[in-house]
């Protein structure tokens, strides 16, 4: 087995895990972590949501073994609140994130480092990744970003191409302190919100080199939940967060080297028409009416139009927002 560097020297790299319900999986990313570190001193900090699966013992077992691993246990109060406090114990001045299901690659770490070390500026950085859909390896898909300085965030979120997965993603702490973490108060999409803020507070960086492997469980995924339940998403968030800016400054001037207003709208009118005709299908008629509402005030009655005529039951609309 070859030596790890963790724990060895201070850390460069934090892996901050959330916890929950994961007793099959939590293993392999701590190991994945440990091959991680190699040539780069990293810690890893465990904050157990109060998983029921035995998780709970597991965790705490890796982290009496392993010095780097640090591990604290709470009630479930969700992802959100966990990555928040596991960031508040990080020793280091990267934040990178690992879902208790997936894994990194071995150079993953290294690649942070030389993506964060390129311009202090750099509030986020993001390695490619490969996913694994119920055991099954999907093709590397190929995103409207290029390595380098992405300038075409929220455009790239609009189009569907959700090229920053999270455990593929790190960001700088003092950027992420500035931002507030992540969203507690969001249903869903609490990532989303934070990568958002990464691309108004600094610039995020692309390295197209690898990252991560995103373990998709079909069986986990709560979006028929996140979609029925009336607590804020994504686009809510989005929203307010276009009218606050309206607010401080006036929209279309140049933030960070780049005009947001535009892609931040269409973001917004793109993930209301998704996410609209989605709930129109399921019968929400609350969220398909939320949803056409914020379409006709950011000017796109069509769409709207098209969402409240979706019969329950029927197919989704094919975007019609969508680029030509």
């Amino acid at each position: 087995m070859f030596n790890s560097t963790v724990g060895i020297r201070p850390p460069l790299v934090t892996a901050i895990i959330p916890l929950y319900n994961k007793v099959r999986t939590l293993a392999r990313a701590i190991k994945s972590v440990e091959r991680a570190g190699r040539d780069v001193p990293i810690e890893a900090v465990i904050v157990n949501d109060g998983s029921t699966d035995g998780s709970d013992r597991i965790a705490e077992a890796l982290a009496d073994r392993h010095k780097w691993i640090s591990y604290v246990s709470q009630g479930n109060q969700g992802s959100a609140n966990a990555r928040n406090r596991a960031c508040k114990l990080a020793k280091s001045q990267i934040l990178a994130f690992l879902n208790a299901d997936d894994e990194w690659q071995p150079n993953h770490a290294r690649n942070l480092i030389d993506g964060f070390n390129i311009d202090p500026s750099i509030s986020l950085v993001v390695n490619s990744w490969r996913r694994y859909t119920d055991g099954k390896r999907r093709l590397v898909r190929h995103f409207d970003v290029a390595p380098g300085i992405v300038s075409n965030h929220f455009l790239s979120m609009a189009w569907g191409d959700s090229y920053a997965a999270p455990s593929a993603t790190a960001f700088r702490k003092r950027h992420f302190r500035g931002t507030g973490g992540f969203v507690e108060t969001l249903v869903d999409g609490q990532d989303s919100a934070l990568w958002a803020e990464a691309a108004l507070c600094g610039r995020i960086w692309y390295t197209g080199r690898a990252g991560a492997v995103w373990h998709q469980d079909t069986s986990q995924i709560p979006m028929d939940y996140a979609r029925r339940n009336r607590q804020s998403k994504y686009e809510n968030w989005l929203e307010a967060r276009i009218e606050m800016l309206a607010g401080t400054r006036p929209m279309g001037v140049a933030l960070n080297g780049t005009i947001l207003r535009h892609q931040m709208i269409e973001n917004l009118i793109c993930d209301c028409e998704v996410n609209g005709s989605m709930a129109a299908v399921m019968g929400i008629e609350w969220l398909r009416d939320a949803r056409a509402e914020t379409l006709e005030k950011w000017g796109r009655t069509d769409l709207a139009e098209a969402i409240r005529k979706t019969i329950p039951g029927s197919k989704p609309l094919t975007r019609l927002s969508h680029r030509g």
